[in-house]
């Protein structure tokens, strides 16, 4: 792939080379960065909801100062 310093010292044919190797490039940076931030926020929710226990017994899901028969 030639580097040029100017775009006058491309010509026609390795200029479009060049920029569509460029575009590649950004979409595939693109891809990847959309890829690793999809996982991130899979993982976070994942994460989140993870850890949160099952109530034992459904008369256990109000809270105690809320709960009139406590």
């Amino acid at each position: 792939m030639a580097h040029a310093t100017h775009v006058s010292d491309f010509s026609p044919e390795e200029g479009l080379r060049e920029i569509n190797a460029d575009r590649t490039r950004r979409s595939w940076i693109a891809a990847v960065l959309f890829v690793v931030s999809a996982a991130g926020v899979a993982a976070g929710a994942y994460f989140s909801y993870r850890d949160v226990p099952a109530p034992a017994n459904p008369a256990n899901n109000a809270p105690g100062l809320l709960d009139p028969y406590h």
